[in-house]
């Protein structure tokens, strides 16, 4: 059985500086920190990265984890 996923929809808050993403329920943050490197921020912490995709991706591995998870539980 093949279960297609929701993907996260991405907002963005502060033009080119913040972005929030939601999805089943789960909501982050992806924001640009002063000192020039990406922050995601989710529900289980904060990821600092180089880029702005690079915490895209980070909280859209965190998201895809939170859905198997509960996947599992059924």
């Amino acid at each position: 059985m093949t279960i297609k996923i929701k993907p996260l929809k991405w907002r963005e808050i502060d033009p080119e500086r913040c972005y929030v993403g939601t999805g089943l329920g789960f909501t982050c943050e992806v924001r640009l920190l002063h000192k020039g490197g990406w922050e995601a921020v989710l529900p289980t912490g904060k990821i600092e990265t180089v880029t702005c995709s690079g915490a895209m991706i980070a909280c859209r591995e965190a998201y895809f984890a939170l859905v198997r998870e509960h996947l599992e539980d059924e």
